[in-house]
């Protein structure tokens, strides 16, 4: 999170010991309050990949699952193809 959104700057108090920031402890209301960008080196803020979106170009923002099927039902309806989903399920590490 700290590499590739304005977490830092939108919830300053909310860092952990290591002053790392963690999606578990939030809620998803507050994660998509959230600029999404391309990833950044936190301490120099540089891009890491130079090649794609610039930082602070792109305008990502955090959707649900049932957003992400709407929107792909509607491109297969539009674009009469038919595109799926992989989903993938991971196991949830919680430190603290």
């Amino acid at each position: 999170m700290n590499d590739i959104t304005d977490v830092a700057t939108k919830f300053p108090t909310r860092k952990r010991k290591d002053n790392r920031y963690y999606v578990i402890e939030f809620t998803f209301d507050e994660l998509k309050k959230l600029q999404v960008t391309e990833r950044f080196n936190p301490t120099t803020s540089k891009q890491v990949y130079k090649k794609r979106f610039q930082k602070g170009k792109g305008n990502f923002r955090l959707h649900s699952f049932t957003q992400e099927i709407e929107r792909i039902h509607g491109l297969n309806k539009s674009t009469g193809k038919d595109i799926d989903i992989y989903r993938e399920i991971k196991k949830a590490y919680i430190s603290s």
